[in-house]
């Protein structure tokens, strides 16, 4: 975590230096080592001449393409973030600030739109078609509710194509600012948002149809909702509330299953077509879908005093992506584990963060993980002494350390990448989550072509 204000910082492992020098040695007149290669990614200028335009594509990357930050002091906490259609775009929300969408390739860190309403703002967005959804609620200074709406939008402008009157039906916003609590299908035909009764003060899932600015039907959790994932056909909604995880079909609105899990964070992960999901606390747990309930397949414990914090399932229901929180009397640490479904509960591969003698929590935020598990990427709140970078990217081929990495100026929230893991966005507060303040960022990457 760098000082708020600061540039931000790229590292590059060992594989991502090796090719980006291999890539650069291809253009006339540059003769740059890795070490100069790293120093272009930082701010450096390539003056060679590519000898073609492949050459010069390929020589940038793994490349931040842009960034935008605004310190402490400004009310633009970045802690939702969802990319919509293949790479397009990346919706991004937060405690106040509103709703702000970025163009990913091609952008340049200012936002192509924003929405401006000020208070809690989730967001979520189609993963391959223009199809982008809200949820915002605001309160006055005193704690009185003024308003709960849930919006949908395309990237074309900020005005909503519909929105739902959540308020004036009863119903008030969940967290909804933190990451995980709306879900839509890949093509955004279907959403869900997780809710609360204004009368009975009760967890409710609203389900809505692209186009429709009523839910068609609504699910009662029988506590609240912390974490909700969809299907990418739309017809599963997959929630973890409580102890439990529970399968519903969408369509319908209806429980399938209910599978106890135990006490447990936010970890939850879960594969596109929800035939696999992994929860995480003391230990990662790992589910397989039986055709009517979920059966367990493995268990896995960090060693020491380890807690998974976030989670990923790739497509194809075998790759697992695991961060782990671990503190000790004297560090803060933490690990990442990559698992193969079929394969058990061995780690495939394990990287352990540097130590760091911090009083702040080094917490996994969110991971991520491409269709195929090639690419994985995660995000942490980091350390003050900042041994790690806020936003770590893995490739299979040479886990031992990260790929890529980008150091934020404070803690990393979320990250998300597209299916083929080419393009990579996260987004961040201003300082330290543990730390009293606001200011945020959202940071673009492009890692392979």
């Amino acid at each position: 975590m760098s000082h708020a204000g600061a540039a931000m910082k790229l590292t590059l492992g060992p594989l991502a230096l090796l090719a980006l020098s291999a890539a650069l040695l291809h253009c006339s007149n540059a003769s740059m080592t890795p070490t100069d290669a790293s120093a272009l990614l930082d701010g450096g200028t390539d003056t060679g001449q590519a000898t073609d335009a492949g050459d010069a594509a390929d020589s940038q990357l793994p490349a931040l393409l842009w960034e935008y930050h605004k310190p402490n002091g400004s009310p633009n906490l970045r802690s939702t973030m969802a990319i919509s259609n293949n790479g397009s775009h990346v919706f991004t929300g937060g405690w106040f600030g509103g709703g702000k969408l970025f163009k990913i390739a091609g952008g340049d860190g200012t936002p192509v739109w924003e929405v401006d309403k000020p208070g809690s703002f989730g967001v979520a967005a189609a993963k391959s078609s223009d199809v982008l959804y809200s949820a915002w609620d605001r309160k006055e200074d005193n704690g009185t509710l003024v308003a709960f709406e849930v919006s949908q939008y395309s990237s074309a402008s900020a005005t909503p194509l519909w929105t739902y009157d959540g308020l004036a039906h009863g119903y008030v916003q969940h967290s909804i600012d933190s990451q995980g609590l709306m879900a839509t299908s890949a093509d955004g035909g279907v959403l869900a948002v997780a809710a609360i009764t204004l009368k009975e003060n009760a967890s409710t899932i609203l389900f809505f149809r692209k186009g429709e600015s009523q839910p068609y039907a609504g699910h009662a959790l029988p506590s609240t909702a912390r974490q909700i994932r969809m299907s990418d056909d739309g017809a599963v909604l997959v929630v973890h509330y409580g102890s439990d995880v529970r399968r519903i079909d969408a369509k319908t609105a209806t429980e399938v299953t209910t599978v106890g899990v135990g006490s447990g964070t936010d970890c939850l992960g879960v594969s596109a077509d929800a035939s696999v999901f992994v929860h995480g606390f003391l230990k990662l747990k790992a589910y397989k879908w039986n055709g009517v309930g979920y059966d367990s397949q493995w268990e896995y414990a960090l060693d020491g005093q380890s807690g998974a914090g976030a989670a990923a399932v790739a497509d194809d229901n075998d790759a697992i992506i695991a961060a782990w929180d671990k503190s000790t009397t004297s560090s803060q640490e933490g690990a990442v584990t990559r698992f193969s479904l079929r394969q058990g509960n061995v780690p495939t591969w394990r990287y352990d963060l540097k130590p760091d003698a911090s009083k702040t929590g080094q917490n996994a935020a969110w991971a991520a993980i491409s269709s195929t598990g090639a690419w994985s990427a995660v995000s942490w709140w980091g350390t003050e002494h900042n041994t790690e970078p806020e936003v770590m990217v893995f490739r299979d081929e040479a886990p031992t350390a990260p790929y890529f990495g980008i150091d934020l100026p404070g803690s990393g929230l979320a990250v998300g990448m597209t299916h083929d893991g080419r393009y990579l966005a996260a987004v961040g507060k201003g300082v330290h989550a543990n730390q009293s303040g606001n200011g945020g960022s959202v940071v673009a990457a492009e890692l392979h072509r």
